[in-house]
């Protein structure tokens, strides 16, 4: 699987991501909020190059490896606000995809089982993710209402 027209590998990739996230984080002193940390996005780095190194995984490695990433993936609450996660969180799905997609071979039987929990989950993140906008977003009227409410607060104080 190579990302981005096969410019960069998906290990390339990662790697750089993972980087980037570092130095954000010693800029800051902390990690982001609603973001996966670095050490986070390395372990990522692990599992792309383990998974893209071409030896068959066995399932109970898949699984964990599937679970592991999709709770990697799912702390981006909003990827399309973070310069990392808008590269980064395609990447992370589409090797839970691909894991998923080897599971579902592996055991035929339980397929739909499969197919259902990503279900699921897809619905899970998109309940989070309005949440997390409509928290974060204020109307107009709450954000004057608060300057008001300032304004007065500290005009009797000064009395």
């Amino acid at each position: 699987m190579k990302p981005e027209s096969g410019s960069v590998s998906l290990y390339e990739l990662c790697a750089e991501c993972a980087r980037r996230a570092e130095r954000r984080e010693a800029q800051l002193d902390h990690a982001v909020p609603n973001c996966p940390s670095a050490a986070a996005l390395w372990r990522v780095v692990e599992i792309a190059k383990d998974v893209s190194a071409g030896d068959r995984i066995i399932a109970h490695q898949a699984n964990a490896y599937m679970h592991e990433l999709e709770r990697i993936s799912d702390k981006w609450v909003n990827p399309e606000a973070d310069v990392i996660g808008v590269r980064m969180q395609p990447v992370v799905e589409a090797l839970i995809d691909d894991l998923r997609q080897e599971l579902e071979g592996a055991f035929p039987d339980i397929s739909m089982i499969f197919q259902k929990r990503a279900n699921l989950r897809k619905s899970k993140q998109l309940m989070e993710r309005s949440r997390y906008l409509r928290d974060s977003k204020q109307s107009w009227l709450n954000r004057v209402w608060n300057k008001v409410l300032n304004r007065s607060q500290s005009e009797s104080r000064s009395k």
